[in-house]
Protein backbone atom coordinates (compact mmCIF):
# COMPACT_ATOMS: atom_id res chain seq x y z
CA UNK A 1 0.00 0.00 0.00
CA UNK A 2 1.07 3.23 -0.87
CA UNK A 3 0.83 6.70 1.08
CA UNK A 4 -2.43 7.84 1.09
CA UNK A 5 -3.56 11.57 -0.60
CA UNK A 6 -6.02 13.87 -0.71
CA UNK A 7 -7.01 14.54 -4.30
CA UNK A 8 -9.70 16.88 -5.27
CA UNK A 9 -12.68 15.80 -8.23
CA UNK A 10 -14.55 18.96 -8.84
CA UNK A 11 -16.40 19.85 -5.65
CA UNK A 12 -15.08 16.91 -3.32
CA UNK A 13 -12.08 14.82 -2.80
CA UNK A 14 -11.29 11.15 -1.65
CA UNK A 15 -8.67 9.59 0.19
CA UNK A 16 -7.41 7.86 -2.24
CA UNK A 17 -3.80 5.53 -2.20
CA UNK A 18 -0.78 7.05 -4.00
CA UNK A 19 -0.64 3.75 -6.29
CA UNK A 20 -4.31 4.85 -7.36
CA UNK A 21 -2.87 8.13 -8.64
CA UNK A 22 0.35 7.17 -9.93
CA UNK A 23 1.69 9.16 -13.02
CA UNK A 24 -1.04 11.63 -12.71
CA UNK A 25 0.78 14.60 -12.08
CA UNK A 26 -1.11 16.41 -9.29
CA UNK A 27 -0.41 19.78 -7.19
CA UNK A 28 -0.89 20.62 -4.14
CA UNK A 29 -3.98 23.32 -3.94
CA UNK A 30 -2.21 25.15 -0.60
CA UNK A 31 -5.63 23.68 1.21
CA UNK A 32 -5.38 21.21 3.93
CA UNK A 33 -8.20 18.36 4.89
CA UNK A 34 -8.49 16.24 8.04
CA UNK A 35 -9.97 12.94 8.33
CA UNK A 36 -10.15 10.82 10.83
CA UNK A 37 -7.43 12.77 12.82
CA UNK A 38 -5.62 12.95 10.08
CA UNK A 39 -4.31 16.24 7.87
CA UNK A 40 -3.69 16.07 4.14
CA UNK A 41 -2.74 18.50 1.86
CA UNK A 42 -5.45 18.67 -0.88
CA UNK A 43 -4.61 17.75 -4.02
CA UNK A 44 -5.75 18.81 -8.13
CA UNK A 45 -4.79 16.98 -10.87
CA UNK A 46 -2.37 19.42 -12.40
CA UNK A 47 -4.23 19.36 -16.47
CA UNK A 48 -7.36 18.85 -17.28
CA UNK A 49 -6.08 15.67 -19.20
CA UNK A 50 -5.24 14.32 -15.59
CA UNK A 51 -8.33 15.44 -13.80
CA UNK A 52 -10.34 13.40 -16.74
CA UNK A 53 -8.19 10.30 -15.60
CA UNK A 54 -9.16 10.20 -12.29
CA UNK A 55 -13.26 10.61 -12.97
CA UNK A 56 -14.81 6.89 -12.78
CA UNK A 57 -16.48 5.45 -15.53
CA UNK A 58 -19.75 5.20 -16.17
Amino acid sequence: MGTRKAVAVGYAFAIVDGDEVHGIGLRDTGARVRVDGVEYPLMRAGTHAGSRSMRPSA
